[in-house]
Order: C-alpha cells, then structure tokens, then sequence
C-alpha cells in the first residue's frame, strides 16, 4: 500500500473574505474531542472555539470603526467567536467568519483525503 504524506500539509491558505482576507489551515484530526450521548455527536464550546482559534492563522484587512487595523490575537478570536462578529458577502450569501473558517478548514482537509483516494 502507497501513501503519499507529502501530498498533505498543515499549511495555511490566504482565502478572500469579503474586502478582508484570512489565512485558513485544516484542522488535525488529532485535535478533535466530541463524544457520543443519547446517540447524537456533541462538542463543547470549548472544542468548537479551539478549532476555530486553530485554523484562522492569519488575517489581513480588518479593521476598528475609526480605520485602525485590528491584530489577530488570542483576544481578539475569542471575541469574534464568542459573539460571531465578522459577516461578509461570499459567493452572494451573507457569511459569518466563524462559519466561513472552520467550513474552509474542513474542506481543505476534505480536498486532501480525496486527493490521496484518487491517487
């Protein structure tokens, strides 16, 4: 059995978001913790922020009110996720960030597990 490890990578990827842009990596599967109760899936809050905080890397164009460039800190990705700040257009859909990362996140990874399967 072939397995091409050099095919994956952990490695960001600037995406446009709206006038903004955020740099998005997969999320390990290593770092993933939910359990199974009264037969449903959960994940705690905790868990679904740390993957969050995890895959948005990097971001470029967000700003305060007053034009004042926003750094992306451990407080900042708090805020943005605790209170779902950050909508934009994409793709004609008013989109959260939150939302837009962790989606772009797992389609990455998705996109490099169906790579190594056509492989």
């Amino acid at each position: 059995m072939q397995l091409d490890v050099g095919r994956v990578a952990y490695d960001g990827q600037w995406v446009d978001f709206g006038g903004a842009r955020v740099k998005i990596r997969p999320f390990p599967a290593t770092k993933i913790s939910f359990w199974i109760k009264d037969g449903a899936m959960e994940v705690s809050g905790d868990q679904t922020f740390a993957k969050f905080a995890y895959c948005l890397e990097a971001w470029e164009g967000f700003a305060a009110p007053d034009g004042t460039p926003i750094s992306l800190t451990a407080e900042v990705k708090r805020k943005v996720y605790d209170f779902h700040l950050g909508v934009a257009e994409v793709d004609g859909v008013q989109t959260e960030l939150v939302s837009f990362v962790t989606s772009t996140a797992d389609a990455m990874a998705a996109a490099m597990r169906s790579a190594e399967k056509n492989s």
